[in-house]
């Protein structure tokens, strides 16, 4: 388990009500099972929350490119995006480039139909970095 507030891998002992990393309550600050990987993620993210409207105009001004997955803070979803963006316009001469773009907006439009509470629901935590 992750402390969602220091994001430290955790074993508590049975009862325990406090983390005993940071000493927030645990009775609500457990993460379920995530990657050491996407903890890291969150950490670097520094425990802001994202803004949809920011998050939407980035994926479709440079969704192509990942930024907004970089704001998001799906750091290896965002690389992905970057690196194959930029291989499929060297290599293949765009062909590929126009999924990149695809899926840049498909994003943009994901995040102008949620609310800010589905929003958050999907990207506070880190639990879903696709659409």
């Amino acid at each position: 388990m992750y402390c969602k507030t220091c994001q430290r891998e955790i074993e508590p002992p049975p009862g325990a009500a406090f983390c005993p990393g940071c000493g927030s309550p645990l009775d609500e600050g457990i993460v379920p099972e995530v990657s050491v990987g996407e903890a890291k993620d969150r950490r670097n993210m520094g425990g802001r929350r994202p803004n949809r409207i920011v998050a939407g105009l980035l994926a479709l001004c440079f969704g192509a490119f990942g930024v907004h997955k970089f704001y998001l803070g799906y750091t290896r979803q965002g690389l992905f995006m970057l690196v194959g963006s930029i291989l499929s316009l060297k290599l293949f001469w765009g062909l590929l480039f126009g999924l990149f773009v695809f899926v840049g907006v498909l994003e943009a439009v994901s995040c102008f139909v949620r609310d800010d509470r589905q929003f958050e629901a999907m990207h506070a935590d880190l639990r879903r970095p696709w659409f």
